[in-house]
Order: structure tokens, then C-alpha cells, then sequence
């Protein structure tokens, strides 16, 4: 009975493996039997699995075998590099380290570089129905600023030099808006999306445990702190060990944000700006009148004046 329960609950939680009926029939070679690369980079596109969902993946494996293949590419170099099948190939080398053979198969898919490679996983990866909304949103925001570092958009904003998607030479609209229909969630989402992706790209530099740890839904952080993260430019980030320190650190940046503004608001309202602003003006109506080099010099003098000020 027991054996049958835990059967049951294997089928109703059981990762969904890659279906790659869908993969042009061109795409796919024989295993050649050469030995598996992993990559860290491309590792980092699938979200880890729940401790249950592991646990269960891997009875399965030792009950069962390998239902569905490895897929791989074979890069210019020779290598033989796992693009889907991550979690699985990581049990069959622990049951392998056993000393048990496991049987599995492979097949390849052909793409022209990495940068495919990892376009075919992020759309793949968004196509399965396990994901929590976490790791949704974070593949969502990936895709988002993958496709606008290729139009040259400026990654430490996700709100600006957003790339318009083009259709024979015309403008058919902001990828967002394509992003935001194709999932049914708003343009705003989408964007939040993308902060949010880049605050847990940043949180996997410092400390790369916590970040995996957010996505299997072990650790909790606070999404807002995440996409607040996501918007810290051109700060050398502290080695968060838990999310209260990614809380205390991002709330910090905001008080300097706001504190920094309301200074920069009183220094224009000063008396001592306006009376510079004042004299600028005149002394530029007096140069354009006598187009005397002195009186020129004198202006720039006093607006060289402001520009430090402000």
C-alpha cells in the first residue's frame, strides 16, 4: 500500500520532462556516445527543483530508468554540451558514483551559437507547468533583457531603450507588449519582470546558494526588495547572507535616493542660486549686446559657477 501511495504522488508531481516532439525532426542526431559537458551558464537557466519534487524524480530514475532523452549540442569545439536534462543528469551521477548503471538516452539539437542555445532554453524552460510564479517571472524578465542587450538596450534600466520588434523593415511594436500579451500579464509586469531578474542575477554573483535557494522556494525574499536590488547601479554589492540584509541594504540606497534628491531640490531653490541664475542672465544680455570677449568670459565665469553648485 505504501509503495502505491508513494507511486500516486509520483505521477501527480512529477517534473515534466522535456517533450521534443516539437523539435524539427532536422534538428535531432543520433548519440554519439561522447562524454557530457555541463555548462555553469546554461545550468543557471533551470530553476532548481523543490526538495520533494527532487526526492521523487529520483525514485523514479532508480525505478524506471531515464523517461525521456539528455538533450545536447555540439559546439564548435568539440564539446558535447547538456542543453535540457540538468536535474536528471545530476542523479544519474549520483546513482552512477553507486557503482549501478543507468539507462538514459540522448539526442542532440543543432544551433548556431550559445547565445541560441540559450534562447531555445529560456522559451523551453517557460513552457513548463510546474514553475512557481518566482521562477516564472524570473525567466519572463530574463528573456526580456536578453532580447534587449541585443538591440543594444541599456541593462541597468529595464524601463528604457526598450527593443521594437520589426517585421520587414517596420516597427511592429515594443517587446514588452509582445512578452506581455504572449503570457497574459501586463507591460508593467514585464518590466517588473526584468528588475526582478537582474536583482536575482545580482544576488547569484554575491552569493550564488541564496539565489538558488530563492528559486527552489526555500529561502523567502521579498520580491519588491529583489526588483528594488535590480535598480542599485554602479554599487559594489555586500556578500548577502539572508534576505534581512538584502532588506536593510536596498532600503539604505532608497533613503540616499530620496535624501539625495531632496538636497539636490533645496540647493536649486536657494536664494544664492537664484541670485546666480540672475546675474547669469543679465551678464548674457550685457555680452550679446557690447560682443565684448570680457563680458563673454564673465558670463561663463558665472556659469561655470552654477554648474558646480548643481
Amino acid at each position: 500500500m505504501a509503495k502505491d501511495s508513494i507511486s500516486k504522488l509520483r505521477d501527480k508531481k512529477k517534473t515534466k520532462n522535456v517533450n521534443i516532439e516539437h523539435v524539427s525532426s532536422k534538428l535531432v542526431k543520433p548519440f554519439s556516445g561522447k562524454e557530457i559537458t555541463e555548462s555553469e551558464s546554461l545550468r543557471a537557466f533551470i530553476p532548481p527543483l523543490k526538495e520533494e519534487e527532487s526526492l521523487l524524480l529520483e525514485q523514479s530514475i532508480r525505478e524506471e530508468g531515464v523517461r525521456e532523452p539528455l538533450l545536447l549540442w555540439a559546439n564548435p569545439e568539440g564539446s558535447h554540451i547538456l542543453v535540457d536534462g540538468y536535474n536528471r543528469y545530476r542523479i544519474i551521477k549520483k546513482i552512477e558514483g553507486e557503482g549501478r548503471t543507468v539507462k538514459y538516452g540522448v539526442k542532440y539539437l543543432e544551433f548556431p551559437d550559445l547565445d541560441a542555445v540559450k534562447d531555445w532554453m529560456l522559451q523551453n524552460q517557460l513552457g513548463r507547468r510546474n514553475l512557481t510564479n518566482e521562477q516564472r517571472s524570473y525567466l519572463r524578465g530574463l528573456r526580456y533583457l536578453r532580447e534587449k542587450a541585443k538591440h543594444g538596450g541599456n541593462r541597468k534600466s529595464s524601463g528604457q531603450n526598450d527593443p521594437m520588434l520589426k517585421k520587414d523593415s517596420e516597427e511592429q511594436g515594443r517587446f514588452s507588449e509582445f512578452l506581455a500579451k504572449e503570457f497574459g500579464v501586463g507591460e508593467k509586469t514585464i518590466r517588473r519582470d526584468a528588475d526582478f531578474a537582474k536583482g536575482l542575477e545580482m544576488l547569484g554573483d554575491v552569493n550564488p546558494t541564496l539565489k538558488s535557494e530563492m528559486l527552489a522556494g526555500r529561502a523567502k525574499i521579498k520580491k519588491v526588495s529583489l526588483q528594488q536590488l535590480g535598480k542599485v547601479e554602479g554599487k559594489k554589492l555586500p556578500a548577502f547572507k539572508d534576505a534581512n540584509q538584502i532588506d536593510a541594504f536596498v532600503q539604505k540606497d532608497k533613503n540616499k535616493a530620496v535624501s539625495g534628491s531632496s538636497a539636490r531640490k533645496s540647493v536649486k531653490s536657494s536664494p544664492v542660486i537664484q541670485k546666480l541664475f540672475k546675474s547669469a542672465e543679465n551678464s548674457l544680455k550685457k555680452a550679446s549686446g557690447s560682443q565684448d570677449s570680457k563680458d563673454v568670459a564673465e558670463t561663463i565665469k558665472i556659469l561655470e559657477q552654477l554648474k558646480k553648485m548643481l
